[in-house]
């Protein structure tokens, strides 16, 4: 604790009714314990079903990272494909009104 004497500086004083939480912070508090303890659950019942089902989890994970992978390379090449036609094909032709 720090030895400067509250004249040299005088808003550093202690505010004794702001150290009683609030209603609302009180709630939120409640619902951010709420939310961990779901979380927590969450986390106990996947390392349960990856301990039980090793194989499917590393499929499961498998498919994850390949929806990650299309997700950021997909728009990437569908816009590289509209800009230009590919190399050494014709680009398609337009039907011909009758």
């Amino acid at each position: 604790m720090s030895n400067i004497p509250n004249s040299a500086m005088p808003k550093a004083k202690q505010h004794d009714a702001d150290t009683t939480p609030k209603a609302s912070t009180k709630k939120q508090a409640d619902h951010a314990e709420t939310l961990t303890d779901r979380a927590t659950a969450a986390a106990e019942a996947a390392t349960a079903a990856v301990k039980a089902n090793p194989k499917t989890a590393l499929a499961i994970g498998a498919t994850l990272v390949a929806g990650i992978a299309a997700a950021i390379v997909g728009p990437s090449a569908l816009a590289k494909a509209k800009e230009s036609p590919a190399k050494g094909k014709k680009p398609a032709a337009k039907p011909k009104a009758r």
